[in-house]
């Protein structure tokens, strides 16, 4: 699992619509709505159901106060996501989020704030079961 940081207001999408189709995502067009708190959220990137190898599912937590959210990018242990160098720095995250889920406008996902240097993107959290 990676673990993103979100800002606590980004911009939901509304089911049918995409970032592109909202001008950038956000506000124009009632494309998107501003989560609730104490929601979680489940979203599937465009390859669900096409290419396993490269399927992905954002799990969105609630959370209490606070300026920033938690997303756990769920998908197997041998996914890019994990072992994709590319993937590690902030540009090459970037472009694969908005690959896989073009429905979020990810710089305003993730603009403000900006993360800390201690708090990057994106951060691969290991669990063992």
């Amino acid at each position: 699992m990676q673990v993103l940081s979100l800002a606590a207001d980004f911009p939901l999408p509304v089911e049918g619509s995409s970032a592109a189709e909202d001008g950038g995502g956000g506000g124009g067009g009632g494309g998107s709505r501003a989560p609730q708190p104490e929601m979680s959220y489940v979203m599937t990137s465009t390859f669900a159901g096409r290419d396993v190898r490269r399927e992905t599912r954002l799990g969105i937590l609630p959370r209490r106060g606070g300026d920033r959210r938690t997303a756990n990018i769920i998908s197997w242990p041998d996914h890019a996501v994990f072992a994709d160098p590319a993937l590690a720095t902030e540009p090459g995250m970037r472009a694969f989020l908005a690959e896989s889920y073009p429905q979020m406008d990810w710089g305003r996902v993730t603009a403000h704030p900006p993360p800390a240097p201690s708090r990057p993107l994106c951060a691969r959290a290991c669990a063992r079961y």
